[in-house]
């Protein structure tokens, strides 16, 4: 899995350092990024309906 930005590769490298994570498994990710990475990467969005059901979400009401 290719890092996904600049931060996770920096944070990947901080986890290295503390040998929480292996040379090997840095450098696997770091094989695999190809392309210029962005600062920060864009957070997933998030879908009303995966969290209510079809008659709660009909009328705008959480199901507990």
């Amino acid at each position: 899995m290719p890092f996904k930005s600049i931060a996770q590769k920096q944070k990947w490298g901080q986890l290295l350092s503390e040998g929480k994570v292996t040379q090997a498994q840095y450098d696997t990710r770091e094989n695999e990024t190809t392309g210029p990475l962005p600062e920060r990467a864009a957070p997933r969005r998030r879908t009303v309906g995966a969290s209510r059901s079809a008659d709660a979400a009909q009328f705008g009401k959480l199901r507990y």
